[in-house]
């Protein structure tokens, strides 16, 4: 025994240890269920912002096409180009052609459901589909948001009553921010983690050895 090192014979320095190695799991399992928490929650929260922002834009995109401007949908559009935090805002028809959008190269262009941004839900049955997600595109990570634009009685004057949706309004938006920003909220509660592991160390090993 006296060749052991005095922590495997010191009954508080292997009270300590043990402890110690209870309360390390104990906060690692915490912070890695802060951290998934977390994460999903800023997702969940950033598309409910992004559904709320698609259906605002969505009745105005319907007024627009319910007056026949087209002129006045293309600038619309254009508007829509300019704004930092949107990749994208296109109007496509049934067919999935891009027939307005905040970038002019979209214009003519089909998006397939088989393509990247479309086939994560289309690949899905009806049921689970959701109106969001997140999919990347020329390396960065984008959320998109779709809302169908339905048939309703004051289009009927320009399509026919039995085509249901008339088409798709579709949103992409980078999640660059959020990823940043839920990775600096978690950087910070891992700091205050491991202080207040440090300090819960720090007292049990000083009773401990005041004490056994």
């Amino acid at each position: 025994m006296r060749f052991l090192p005095r922590w495997l014979t010191d009954v508080s320095a292997k009270l300590t240890v043990g402890l110690s190695l209870v309360i390390v799991g104990v906060f690692a399992l915490f912070a890695w269920l802060f951290v998934r928490y977390h994460d999903e929650a800023a997702l969940d929260e950033a598309q409910a912002v992004a559904r709320t922002q698609v259906d605002l834009i969505g009745v105005a995109i319907e007024h627009e096409m319910a007056a026949n401007d087209r002129e006045r949908l293309r600038e619309v559009f254009s508007d829509f180009g300019r704004e930092r935090t949107l990749a994208r805002v296109a109007l496509l028809g049934a067919d999935g052609t891009v027939r307005y959008s905040s970038r002019p190269g979209d214009v003519g262009r089909r998006f397939a459901l088989a393509s990247p941004g479309c086939a994560e839900c289309h690949e899905r049955q009806p049921r689970d589909r959701s109106r969001s997600v997140v999919w990347s595109s020329e390396g960065r990570e984008l959320l998109r948001t779709v809302q169908p634009i339905a048939n309703g009685p004051e289009c009927h004057g320009c399509h026919p009553a039995e085509q249901p949706v008339l088409g798709i309004l579709l949103l992409d938006q980078p999640v660059t921010e959020l990823w940043a920003r839920a990775g600096d909220e978690t950087r910070w509660f891992a700091a205050v983690a491991a202080v207040l592991a440090l300090v819960v160390l720090g007292g049990t090993w000083f009773i401990l050895r005041t004490v056994v």
